[in-house]
């Protein structure tokens, strides 16, 4: 096989995994490369990112492979290349752990033997994510004029298995399941989305989890999710305020911020 098909493969089945919020390539303290995927950090975010990673690099031995902490929301895995180089990996609580156990050594050993041509298919299937922004109002612009930006399938995704999770606590898991497939709307896009042997919502390998929703798609969603929370809330009345309690602001926004 071809050289450049191998990594083009591998880096798919790496963007491929449910619940990754974003990577980055860090030279010592140096950001060399950075992509976050539901697009909602700012420059003084990334900076802070870099920062917090860098001050963490400075207390572990150099010798270290592999190691995880918790930034912020989200569990974040170092994965040391050379001397210097660390690829970073910034995953979701509901992210699916097995297939990236499964598809994230290949793509270590291409990082480490050819890391530009990795770099660049990184960037060119991501790229479409934040395709729609590049005409967006500079930070110095009014908020009004900037564009609405309908969120991925993979974000929605990873909080709709957020609900799940939580009210799993109070319904168990098979009453939950039950329920969350006849909240389901009769939808036939959304019939490809299945429960994995982990019990979290997967979408089939040709669903896009990287493209924005359409308006449609992001509404069914929304309505799935809806009938989710409403059947928690028939055993527990105060179930969205937990979820308020325990979900991020942008989480909170993809649940219950109404769609135009």
């Amino acid at each position: 096989m071809r050289p450049g098909v191998t990594i083009s493969k591998t880096v798919q089945d790496f963007l491929n995994v449910a619940g990754i919020v974003g990577f980055a390539l860090m030279d010592g303290p140096q950001l060399d490369y950075f992509r976050h995927l539901n697009g909602t950090l700012q420059p003084q975010d990334k900076a802070l990112f870099a920062q917090n990673v860098a001050q963490v690099l400075e207390t572990i031995p150099t010798e270290f492979f592999e190691l995880e902490l918790q930034l912020q929301t989200h569990w974040t895995h170092l994965y040391r290349l050379d001397r210097s180089k660390v690829f970073v990996v910034w995953l979701g609580n509901a992210a699916d752990r097995q297939r990236y156990a499964s598809v994230l050594p290949p793509l270590l050993q291409v990082l480490k033997d050819i890391p530009g041509p990795v770099l660049d298919q990184l960037h060119a299937l991501t790229a479409e994510v934040a395709a729609p922004s590049l005409a967006a109002p500079s930070f110095a612009d009014p908020v009004e004029s900037e564009p609405v930006m309908l969120p991925t399938l993979h974000d929605v995704l990873q909080v709709m298995n957020q609900v799940i999770a939580a009210g799993v606590e109070y319904l168990g898991k098979r009453i939950l399941s039950n329920q969350v497939l006849m909240a389901r709307p009769h939808d036939i896009w959304l019939s490809p989305i299945t429960f994995d042997m982990q019990e979290y919502l997967v979408a089939s390998p040709q669903m896009s989890l990287h493209q924005p929703l359409t308006i449609e798609q992001y509404r069914s969603l929304k309505q799935w999710v809806d009938g989710i929370i409403q059947a928690v809330r028939r055993v527990i009345r105060d179930f969205r305020e937990i979820l308020e309690r325990q979900l991020s602001p942008f989480d909170q926004s993809l649940l219950f911020d109404p769609v135009a």
